[in-house]
């Protein structure tokens, strides 16, 4: 799961059917139950938090005033 959810957000262009097929799964369905199975969320879930958070950690880093 760990090369899955590395997958889902190293390219956010590809979609969760072409991730579940690079780590050995038949189908999108199956990855997702068993991603959400083990990681407690939903491959998309995933993909958005992490993108969100992200973007959250971007906008208090560069808001930062520096020390003058």
């Amino acid at each position: 799961m760990a090369l899955g959810a590395d997958l889902l957000t190293d390219d956010t262009g590809t979609t969760v059917a072409a991730v579940a097929r690079q780590v050995g799964y038949a189908d999108a369905f199956a990855f997702s139950a068993a991603f959400k199975r083990v990681r407690g969320v939903s491959p998309t879930e995933h993909r958005h938090g992490l993108l969100t958070l992200d973007r959250g950690l971007i906008a208090r880093c560069c808001s930062r005033r520096a020390p003058g």
